[in-house]
């Protein structure tokens, strides 16, 4: 056992190197991941608001063509 343990470097010097390479490895992982639900997020949000905006848009227009009329 303790030879399987030199060849894959677990009781050399820099013994950590391996886990702290997985560990970043799988924090970089999990981050790209969030990032990439976020932005999605963010998209569908942007995508409601642009609606709700487009909405609020014609009622401005519709209530300045009623206004317009009212004083001619």
């Amino acid at each position: 056992m303790t030879e399987v343990l030199r060849l894959i470097g677990l009781t050399q010097d820099g013994a950590m190197l391996p886990a702290i390479l997985v560990g970043v490895v799988v924090w970089m992982t999990l981050t790209v991941r969030q990032m990439r639900g976020d932005v999605e997020k963010l998209s569908r949000d942007h995508d409601s608001m642009d609606a709700t905006l487009r909405r609020v848009a014609e009622d401005v227009a519709y209530l300045r063509g009623q206004a317009e009329r009212a004083k001619t």
